[in-house]
């Protein structure tokens, strides 16, 4: 895929008072949905203090060992940018488009999606800092191991040797009907973390689950929050309703990406006992 490149058009009235008169964000909801609640094992590089688990779930003072935190789990210290850098853009053709006002050529992906700005607590080596809050899940960390086919637990490639993929999803989320289409925002897991993670994740031992073993789950658009422009020249967020957007939709030049989303084809319902 190409890589996304700003347009080079001339800036309509909005952008051309850019420095005098930046739009106003309001916003008409909470701040985001809270994310679906994470208790998984296993991260892929964890922090050295003594209240954080280890990369092999031991803690750095050698006392107990304690529960692996999931790769794509948030962190105390990561926060999201102010929505105050969002702006319209519009274009001298009558288009327009959210964007950042310092906006860089990574906040977009290959298809041109603005993506929500997250911080992530890492020390000096890039290792995961700051405790766990299982109740969100990391904008970067979760595009990252869904872009990359990562292990949500452990951060690692998660194809198992003969190249297929492992999905786990909610029965409330998806049926074990074989010509169900299911979209799915949670990433693969490899065959060790997929075995302890109906134990760990409350939501899959509450609505029971269903494992999906599939040689292709190709990308399909994004989870985000979208916004309006306004007659009065604010941007105004509105409610997110959780479903997935496909790439190519005109919507997503107003949409802030949050987690990207994946179709799993020709899956079969598999037992993880059997595997």
């Amino acid at each position: 895929m190409s890589v996304y490149k700003p347009a080079s058009a001339d800036l309509g009235a909005a952008d051309r008072d850019a420095g005098r008169d930046r739009p106003r964000l309001r916003s008409v909801l909470p701040r985001r949905a809270a994310r679906r609640q994470l208790r998984r094992p296993a991260a892929r590089r964890e922090a050295s203090s003594p209240a954080l688990a280890g990369p092999h779930g031991r803690s750095s003072s050698g006392t107990a060992p304690r529960a692996p935190i999931p790769y794509i789990v948030a962190r105390e210290g990561e926060m999201e940018e102010s929505l105050l850098d969002l702006r319209a853009f519009l274009s001298s053709a009558g288009s327009s488009r959210i964007s950042y006002w310092n906006e860089t050529l990574g906040d977009r992906d290959g298809q041109g999606v603005l993506w929500a700005r997250f911080s992530q607590s890492r020390d000096e080596h890039g290792d995961l800092t700051g405790a766990p809050r299982w109740k969100m899940i990391s904008t970067p960390r979760q595009r990252e191991a869904m872009s990359k086919l990562l292990c949500q637990f452990c951060g690692e490639p998660a194809r198992m040797p003969d190249g297929r993929l492992l999905f786990l999803n909610s029965k409330e989320e998806c049926g074990p009907n074989p010509n169900t289409t299911i979209r799915t925002a949670q990433p693969p897991f490899c065959l060790k973390h997929a075995r302890m993670a109906p134990q760990r994740c409350p939501h899959l031992a509450e609505h029971g689950y269903v494992a999906l073993l599939t040689q292709s789950a190709p990308l399909y658009g994004v989870i985000g929050t979208p916004y309006q422009y306004t007659a009065d020249r604010t941007i105004q967020a509105m409610a997110c309703d959780g479903v997935p957007v496909p790439y190519g939709s005109a919507a997503l030049d107003w949409i802030v990406a949050a987690q990207l989303v994946r179709t799993p084809r020709a899956y079969t319902v598999v037992n993880l006992e059997d595997l």
